[in-house]
């Protein structure tokens, strides 16, 4: 396995270093965005690192309310679990939106972006955290442009193990086209043998203290929530029979 590089994309106001990367956040309002990795080494004590993983998705999956990815549930969850965290991600975008009119130059819809992702990271798992900022389009429209970007991660990481995050928020009532979406999300990972995760169907968000978890803007999660992002993610991916790859406990 080889170690991931990290890929700088600038247009905004303050640059951070992490571990290993790169940061710039951008607008903190929504648009924050980025490219990066954390070193092989950079994981919880005692847990040995077992493989590279990718994460593309959107203002959550960058750890917008957290100051950037190293804080934020993916690089959580790939720590306490031995993985190199690799990070792709951008606020307003989506499988069908590319961020334009938050973005000087657009950074583009997850599937535009992966090309540029293969020549960075060698990964053993891509999960796919994106689609909230489409929510509100046709869900026809959403699950086709999914579909094709499963095919594109499938293309250019054929050994790869997949998972997809049903695009939701932190609430536990359902949005008003879920069932569509879920319906095309479902049939698409089916036939890729991806793993689907869903917070909606099972609940994450029902009986907790949902308001808790986030920053003031009521939308994306806080340092707690990323926690209890990557708790949650790590129980549903054993529970759906992905225990190898979680098989420690996200500290709480």
């Amino acid at each position: 396995m080889r170690r991931s590089a990290s890929r700088l994309i600038l247009f905004a106001t303050v640059a951070v270093t992490v571990a290993g990367g790169v940061v710039v956040n951008r607008h903190m309002a929504v648009p924050v965005g980025e490219v990066t990795s954390s070193p092989v080494s950079d994981h919880a004590a005692g847990v040995s690192q077992r493989l590279s993983a990718l994460f593309v998705g959107d203002s959550f999956t960058v750890g917008a309310g957290v100051a950037g990815a190293a804080n934020g549930y993916a690089c959580i969850l790939a720590r306490s679990q031995g993985w190199a965290c690799n990070v792709d991600a951008f606020g307003a975008t989506g499988y069908l939106n590319d961020g334009a009119g938050f973005y000087p130059t657009p950074p583009g819809r997850a599937l535009d972006r992966l090309s540029a992702d293969v020549k960075l990271y060698a990964v053993d798992m891509v999960v796919l955290d994106s689609g909230r900022n489409d929510l509100g389009k046709d869900p026809a429209a959403v699950v086709d442009a999914f579909t094709q970007t499963l095919a594109e991660v499938q293309q250019l990481w054929p050994s790869a193990r997949v998972v997809v995050i049903m695009p939701a928020y932190m609430s536990a009532t359902p949005y008003t086209n879920y069932s569509l979406v879920h319906t095309g999300f479902v049939a698409a990972c089916g036939a890729a043998h991806a793993t689907l995760l869903d917070p909606v169907a099972e609940q994450w968000y029902s009986g907790v203290d949902i308001e808790g978890m986030q920053i003031p803007d009521h939308v994306h999660p806080n340092a707690l929530g990323n926690q209890f992002l990557a708790g949650k993610i790590a129980d549903s991916m054993a529970r759906h029979g992905l225990g190898d790859l979680v098989g420690a406990r996200v500290p709480s």
